[in-house]
């Protein structure tokens, strides 16, 4: 799934506008509504953002200043009506101090699509004079499209987060195309490249990419021991994501997942272990090699 153009839908008195988002909701949640999240994406291109205080319940206040790239601040008023976590958000929205009231209330929403969330930000007007109002003295479509921009790639920069204890997880943002990190993968030439940790080169005997294929190869290690994998690609889905199942030694499972963003694109490498004891003592004995497997596909993409 992609996400929609970058264009809010306006419809008498409301501007929807829709995000799929690299993260899980829990993860989203939290990053709209921790204060110390919020200050690094609030609000239009250029602006930044001072929360003053936030009482994340029903009836709960958030205030805060938008500072503008002009110098202008810009008072605000935030009353949450409901707080649903990691679902639901809605509140009413009003001008504080000297700033011109704006009143409107949002519904944004946080909807689970795997490891990723589809977000929906809608912000509803008393009658359609007040959303033409702000639309056209303040920019709002402009300014909700960049605030979710600037969401994405906020997001994009978070560290992936372990989705059981029996995994290990890392991630990166790539100053490249999605089309040309699929490539370096769907490539054995160039994947040979980089598969590994930092040191190991590869040897591939078989690679047929497609479902329910191995992949045999050996890794050569810096200490001069070989290494002989043999692997089954479980699931393709191209330009998006690739499970692997070791399927001689030790049983693990590896998820690569894919997510184009505003910087380029996101890689998220999931490692997936039996139980959660074979985790930690995997990551005792060698920590979590995933970090350089990343960066050594950063220096092939020269990203």
């Amino acid at each position: 799934m992609t996400n929609p153009p970058d264009v809010p839908a306006v419809n008498d008195r409301s501007l929807v506008l829709t995000r799929i988002l690299p993260a899980r909701p829990e993860t989203v949640f939290k990053a709209w509504t921790d204060p110390a999240h919020v200050s690094q994406w609030w609000g239009p291109t250029g602006f930044t953002t001072t929360t003053h205080s936030m009482d994340l319940r029903p009836g709960g206040l958030w205030r805060f200043t938008m500072h503008g790239p002009d110098g202008v601040d810009y008072a605000n008023l935030v009353e949450f009506v409901e707080v649903e976590a990691p679902h639901r958000l809605a509140y009413r929205h009003r001008g504080a101090g000297d700033t011109e009231p704006i009143a409107f209330h949002a519904t944004i929403t946080f909807g689970r699509l795997g490891d990723q969330t589809l977000l929906t930000m809608r912000m509803v007007f008393a009658t359609p004079e007040e959303l033409l109002f702000v639309v056209d003295t303040y920019g709002a479509e402009q300014g909700q499209v960049d605030t979710l921009t600037r969401f994405l790639a906020y997001l994009s920069a978070l560290p992936a987060e372990p989705r059981s204890d029996r995994e290990l997880v890392a991630s990166r943002v790539l100053t490249a195309p999605v089309s040309d990190v699929w490539a370096a993968f769907a490539d054995p030439d160039t994947l040979a490249r980089w598969w590994g940790p930092a040191g190991f080169t590869n040897t591939f005997h078989t690679f047929d990419f497609a479902e329910g294929a191995s992949w045999s190869f050996t890794m050569h290690g810096p200490d001069g021991v070989d290494y002989d994998n043999t692997w089954r690609f479980e699931q393709i889905v191209p330009g998006r994501r690739v499970i692997l199942e070791h399927t001689v030694g030790h049983a693990l499972t590896v998820e690569w997942q894919l997510h184009p963003v505003p910087q380029g694109t996101r890689v998220a490498l999931h490692t997936v272990f039996p139980s959660a004891e074979e985790c930690a003592q995997f990551a005792t004995l060698i920590g979590n090699k995933n970090h350089e497997n990343l960066e050594r596909l950063a220096a092939v993409l020269g990203a």
